[in-house]
C-alpha cells in the first residue's frame, strides 16, 4: 500500500482466495485430512509469489529473506525431527495419555530449540532474556544465572 499499488494487492488477493477455496473443495472427498492437505498444497503454491510480488516493489530479492530465516528453519526442522522421535518413543513405551505426550513434547521441543539457539545464536537468547520479566519467574531467573547469561534487573 505504501507504494500505491493497492490494485496489485487486490488482484493477488483474488487469486489467493480462489486458490484456497479451490483447495478446500478439492480436498473434500478425503475429509478433514484431504482439506488440510489441499490447503497445505495451495499455500505452498502461493507462498513464493505472495512474497515476490511485494518484495519486487521495494527491490528486495526473496533470496535475501531466505538467507536470513534459513538458520531458524534449520533449528525448527531439527526440533521437529526430535519431537517426532520423542513421540514415537513415548508411544513405544506405552505412554498413551494425550496430555502427557503433549506436555512432554512441548517441553522437549522448547528445550531443544533454546539449546540450539544457545549454541549457535547466543545473541538472540541474550536479547530474549533482556525482555523477559524474570522477577516474576524465580525458576527462570535461576536458570538464566546458571547459564551465565546476564539480564537487566527491573523493578516492575
Amino acid at each position: 500500500m505504501a507504494k500505491g499499488r493497492t490494485d496489485l494487492m487486490f488482484r493477488w488477493g483474488l487469486v489467493t482466495g480462489f486458490v484456497s477455496i479451490w483447495a478446500f473443495f478439492a480436498g473434500l472427498p478425503w475429509g478433514v485430512n484431504g482439506v488440510a492437505t489441499g490447503y497445505l498444497i495451495a499455500n505452498l503454491l502461493i507462498v513464493y509469489p505472495s512474497l515476490a510480488i511485494p518484495f519486487r516493489l521495494i527491490e528486495l530479492p526473496v533470496r535475501d529473506l531466505v538467507r536470513v530465516i534459513y538458520p531458524a528453519f534449520k533449528y525448527t526442522l531439527f526440533m521437529t525431527t526430535t519431537i517426532i522421535l520423542l513421540r514415537l518413543i513415548l508411544l513405544h513405551l506405552g505412554i498413551l495419555s494425550s496430555w502427557i505426550v503433549l506436555v512432554g513434547v512441548i517441553l522437549f521441543g522448547v528445550t531443544v530449540y533454546l539449546g540450539l539457539l544457545l549454541l549457535y545464536k547466543p545473541s538472540i537468547v541474550h536479547d530474549l532474556v533482556g525482555v523477559l520479566p524474570l522477577n516474576h519467574f524465580p525458576g527462570l531467573r535461576w536458570l538464566v544465572c546458571r547459564l551465565g547469561l546476564s539480564y537487566k534487573h527491573s523493578t516492575e
